[in-house]
């Protein structure tokens, strides 16, 4: 059995922070992180399609900030 591990990671070069969203949560976050950056905030937006068990891509992702 094959496992589809999907999820949308938005990436900034230089982010020094993170926004980790799943679901619902997901749209509000995407306002969140463009308004952050309209700001000039270095930020990162990973949003988690998938949770238990955690991918280890999420953790190696989280570890780079």
């Amino acid at each position: 059995m094959k496992c589809h591990l999907k999820f949308d990671y938005d990436q900034h070069e230089n982010a020094e922070k993170i926004v980790l969203s799943y679901g619902i949560t997901s749209s509000a976050a995407r306002e969140a992180v463009a308004q952050m950056r309209a700001e000039g905030e270095k930020v990162s937006l990973l949003i988690a399609k998938t949770l238990l068990p955690v991918p280890p891509v999420y953790l190696e992702i989280l570890k780079k900030i």
